[in-house]
């Protein structure tokens, strides 16, 4: 199985839901958010943290800047980032 077919462990109605909650600013754990990016990939962290805060996509993010992964790519590592996200903030952190 690829990246891109992996669900992560959660759900797609899990995912949405807490990238909608970190937008709405109902949770405000951007360390911990920015630390599963880096768990994610770190060499495109900073990306997936402003793509999951600020609802940005792939082709905006892309636009200003270099990401050196396809679009594809780019959506799974978000997908993994969020769900490391989601584990370490019900696991308190672990």
């Amino acid at each position: 199985m690829s990246l891109r077919d992996s669900d992560f462990g959660i759900s797609i109605e899990q995912y949405k839901s807490i990238c909608q909650r970190i937008q709405n600013g109902e949770i405000q754990e951007h360390d911990l958010l920015n630390a599963a990016a880096v768990e994610a990939n770190q060499s495109i962290s900073e990306y997936l943290v402003k793509s999951i805060e600020e609802s940005l996509s792939y082709e905006k993010l892309s636009a200003g800047n270099y990401i050196p992964i396809n679009k594809n790519d780019f959506y799974a590592y978000r997908r993994k980032c969020i769900s490391i996200f989601y584990k370490k903030l019900t696991n308190g952190g672990k």
